[in-house]
């Protein structure tokens, strides 16, 4: 794809989420979630369990999510909750029902949510989430939609883009192992929050020990070391972001959405 088009395209996608911004609120994207190579570890505290998960629109059409949108797995959707104890066991427990999945930064990520008490009875040393193939998520409906989703949207969503989609961000390759790399660094960090070892070097070790035996394009991993690299610049030398995790939020976000671009001119961009 060239440059130009690219930016094309980009431009195109600020123009329509401004648009959308000042009108009715209509039904948004279906979102892809990229399937697991490696389970994501939850952090979970006394207001409960959290995990950033790699996102992506399946509807270029539609309207990007607004932040605190709401979503669910559409039918078929394996989300799987890894529950170990503290005696190393482990369970495997249906997630949907459990998890919530709130849209905090456009179509490239979702927060997946535990309440606290949603375990309670187990034996819970650690939690991870692991997404299964083809997963999709809808936003919830909501009243007085002006355009709601129709069943041939979804289908369409959910079926032959979906399927499309594995090319781009759950077969290895380095853009998508990248996503998953910078995704892995960044649930190591409290959301919020900036601490004196965040750029020590252990982020991107740990993403890569966390993948370790998986396939991993050695170019995915070596991108995902330079975003890393250059975080570490911006957040320790010239000061221009506010800490790491927000860097690496940002590296994450720019590059899944120039992978959903090309995913959308593999579409014939509709």
């Amino acid at each position: 794809m060239g440059q130009l088009s690219r930016f094309a395209v980009f431009f195109g996608l600020i123009h329509s989420i401004i648009l959308a911004a000042g009108a009715a609120q209509a039904a948004p994207q279906v979102l892809g979630l990229t399937a697991s190579l490696r389970a994501t570890p939850m952090r979970c505290d006394a207001a409960g369990c959290r995990a950033d998960l790699s996102a992506f629109c399946l509807q270029q059409q539609r309207a990007d999510p607004r932040p605190g949108t709401v979503y669910q797995p559409a039918p078929g959707t394996r989300v799987t909750l890894l529950v170990t104890g503290h005696d190393g066991r482990q369970s495997r427990l249906d997630g949907a029902p459990m998890l919530s999945f709130i849209d905090d930064r456009g179509f490239v990520s979702i927060t997946a949510r535990l309440k606290p008490d949603a375990l309670a009875g187990l034996d819970v040393a650690a939690v991870a989430i692991e997404v299964g193939s083809d997963a999709a998520l809808l936003a919830e409906t909501t009243p007085g939609d002006s355009n709601p989703q129709a069943a041939d949207e979804l289908a369409l969503a959910t079926g032959a883009n979906r399927r499309q989609a594995e090319t781009f961000y759950d077969k290895p390759g380095r853009d998508a192992d990248a996503i998953r790399l910078t995704n892995a660094m960044i649930n190591e960090l409290p959301p919020g929050a900036r601490g004196r070892d965040d750029t020590d070097g252990h982020l991107i070790q740990g993403a890569l020990t966390q993948y370790q035996g998986a396939p991993i394009a050695q170019d995915g991993a070596s991108l995902a070391a330079t975003i890393h690299r250059n975080c570490v610049a911006k957040t320790d030398v010239t000061h221009q972001v506010d800490s790491m995790r927000s860097c690496l939020e940002g590296s994450h976000d720019i590059l899944s959405t120039h992978v959903n671009i090309d995913f959308w001119n593999s579409l014939g961009g509709s």
